[in-house]
């Protein structure tokens, strides 16, 4: 009896251990049992990377712990039955980010962008007093005051209004009434009249007699000592530090003007589209169809694809080295490229957002080249939009308010005002609001 009771606890532990050892096997490549379904499934993950790092999960409300992952500096959470999780990211002081995640067996659902933002954003005054404008300049700000004055600190800066400010120079270029200053930001007092300086070099070093009319004007985009300025029959570079005039391109009545990396780009009345190497000082030219007034124009950090938003608000991109023109999209009154050069993100005439797709998109949703992903942000009046650095998030000013939200169209969508009373705004690592009440103040996250 005893020796069949052995034998029958031997077998019995035989079979559990197989038992056991076929679930530890098939629960280590990602088989568990659903003991509401009671059958075996193919379990998924859902890969989590967020800032601050030391914030706390729930997946349905219930606490998770976490385990690191030996890809990336992220969170990986394990073994989930296919089927539908409301994650949360939270932390105490910090707006709680929510997604609902579609967990599918043997695949990794990632959200890998994930920036928690504090409740109340590090709010400063930059003034004391109310002003009209502003502007960035690598000696600080530049303001426009309820007089109409332009200051730097306490200085007043001559002209009506600022064409130009470049942050990599000291330098910045005014007008008023048609008459363009050059300002040493480093001397504010010290001002050259540009427009005597141009005709005053045309005539007596390039032997061009009589007065010309600046039709464009731009800094040098790296000899900062330099402008660029176009009239309506030549481009010029003009060095008022060494009283020098050099005459680089003739035109034809230019329409449109911009400056992009080491190359001028201009479009004529008579159609020909203009690049002019500022290092070469050679021109090439192609005949195309652009519309004679443009209203928006940005450039591929390569400089082979332009931008174009004309007065119709359609927007357009100039591949130069298939000299091809391409409609992106029609009804788009205002448009902001990625510094990656792989998205655009376009605000419609009817104030709707929505990013275009310019090449294949390897995040945590794919996106095929030519896709256009809508967002929706249930708001009015839309402008102003920037893409906040090195995150898969934005801003844009929604009738006033300031609005940060994500490129990420899984419900829900994590969008927070965190500014009301806005009219102006700019992102540089930290905001730049100016609000209707004449308030110039700093936000931190």
């Amino acid at each position: 009896m005893e020796t069949r009771q052995r034998k029958l606890a031997l077998a019995l532990m035989v079979f559990f251990f197989g038992v056991f050892g076929v679930y530890i096997l098939l629960r280590a490549q990602g088989w568990i049992i659903d003991s509401k379904n009671l059958k075996l499934v193919k379990t998924g993950g859902i890969f989590l990377k967020f800032h601050p790092d030391n914030a706390k999960i729930t997946i349905n409300g219930i606490p998770k712990k976490t385990s690191a992952s030996l890809i990336d500096s992220g969170t990986i959470i394990k073994n989930l039955i296919p089927k539908e999780y409301l994650v949360t990211v939270s932390k105490p002081g910090f707006k709680n980010w929510e997604k609902n995640f579609e967990v599918q067996p043997g695949l990794v659902n990632s959200a890998s962008q994930i920036k928690l933002l504090k409740e109340n954003l590090t709010e400063s005054a930059i003034f004391d007093f109310k002003i009209e404008d502003f502007w960035l300049t690598k000696n600080g700000l530049v303001y426009k005051t309820p007089d109409g004055k332009i200051r730097l600190g306490n200085d007043i800066l001559r002209g009506e209004s600022l064409v130009s400010n470049d942050l990599s120079s000291n330098k910045l270029i005014t007008e008023k009434n048609g008459t363009y200053f050059l300002i040493n930001l480093d001397t504010p007092s010290s001002v050259l009249n540009i427009n005597e300086i141009f005709n005053g070099l045309k005539n007596r070093q390039l032997h061009l007699p009589g007065k010309v009319s600046i039709k464009f004007i731009s800094p040098h985009p790296f000899s900062h000592e330099k402008i660029i300025i176009a009239s309506v029959n030549s481009l010029y570079l003009l060095d008022p530090q060494k009283v020098d005039l050099e005459m680089i391109a003739a035109l034809k009545n230019p329409e449109f003007f911009a400056v992009s990396g080491d190359n001028v780009i201009i479009f004529q009345k008579n159609g020909e589209l203009k690049f002019i190497n500022l290092i070469l000082k050679k021109s090439n030219s192609y005949l195309i169809s652009l519309p004679s007034i443009i209203n928006q124009f940005m450039a591929s950090k390569d400089n082979k694809v332009f931008f174009l938003l004309n007065d119709q608000n359609e927007l357009v991109f100039y591949n130069r080295n298939e000299n091809k023109l391409l409609e992106i999209g029609k009804n788009i009154k205002e448009f902001t490229l990625q510094e990656d050069d792989k998205r655009i993100a376009m605000i419609s005439t009817n104030d709707k957002l929505s990013v275009f797709y310019l090449d294949n998109y390897e995040g945590d949703i794919k996106r095929e080249k030519g896709e256009i992903l809508n967002i929706d942000l249930q708001k009015n009046k839309l402008s102003n939009f920037e893409w906040l650095e090195g995150t898969n998030y934005f801003s844009v000013l929604t009738d006033h308010d300031l609005l940060i939200g994500e490129i990420d169209d899984r419900k829900p969508l994590n969008q927070y005002v965190v500014k009301t009373g806005v009219s102006k705004y700019f992102y540089d690592k930290k905001i730049y609001a100016l609000l209707e009440t004449g308030e110039l103040i700093n936000l931190v996250f």
